[in-house]
């Protein structure tokens, strides 16, 4: 099976260097972090810093004006977060979507329910009976023979996954992931979705790169569902 939506290539025309901004007499290890992506980065510069409208922006950045707002949005959503909470800023180092090092092609991984065509995201990341790759366009589901989240974790960086796509994840296999260098995990939501569809929002990047604060919402439901699921 072949994807053949061409990928959004976004236009980043001043390369932001790693850097880091912090409260003043904290060390950065003992603060939360908050990672602000290099076209979120763009968006900041070219709508804050150079004063231009939005849909000019946009053909700047060679994206859509509604995703530019949501760029946009999303950019100054983490910066508050940021100067609110006495968070680090964190800019990334490039456009981790959906550019890659040269010479590497993103392979991702999402959680289905069957090894039929088109089949829906499955909702418990360390139960998934199936995975689906994808790398250069293509598309292949294999089993899962994992058993546990942690497991699946160490499956899926010896298959090579460097983007996850998940509905829901617990906190042994998010601690496990935080170890591992360079994964992103993006969230399809919690309604129901098929492969087509995640991968279609994915490529017009309207799904959210999670950051550790929507990462810690995302284990809290999956824990109140878990433990609800075992009060019934």
């Amino acid at each position: 099976m072949l994807l053949g939506r061409k990928k959004i290539i976004r236009n980043i025309e001043k390369n932001h260097n790693k850097v880091c901004f912090k409260p003043c007499g904290i060390e950065t290890k003992c603060i939360e972090k908050t990672i602000l992506e290099h076209d979120e980065m763009e968006a900041i510069r070219l709508s804050d810093y150079e004063n231009l409208y939005q849909q000019e922006c946009a053909e700047r950045m060679g994206i859509s004006r509604t995703t530019f707002s949501r760029i946009l949005v999303g950019a100054h959503k983490k910066v508050a977060d940021a100067l609110l909470n006495g968070k680090a800023i964190i800019i990334s180092q490039r456009n981790e979507f959906p550019k890659q090092k040269e010479g590497q092609t993103m392979k991702i991984a999402i959680p289905v329910k069957t090894n039929k065509e088109n089949p829906a995201v499955a909702p418990l990341f360390g139960k998934a009976k199936w995975f689906a790759f994808i790398q250069d366009g293509e598309i292949s589901i294999k089993q899962n023979s994992a058993e546990g989240g942690q497991a699946v974790v160490q499956w899926l960086t010896d298959e090579g996954a460097d983007t996850l796509i998940i509905q829901q994840m617990g906190m042994m296999p998010y601690k496990l992931l935080k170890t591992q260098e360079g994964i992103k995990i993006y969230h399809s939501g919690f309604e129901r979705i098929t492969l087509e569809e995640v991968l279609k929002n994915f490529e017009e990047n309207s799904l959210t790169l999670l950051d550790e604060a929507q990462m810690a919402d995302i284990i809290k439901h999956h824990e109140n569902k878990h433990s609800h699921k075992e009060t019934k």
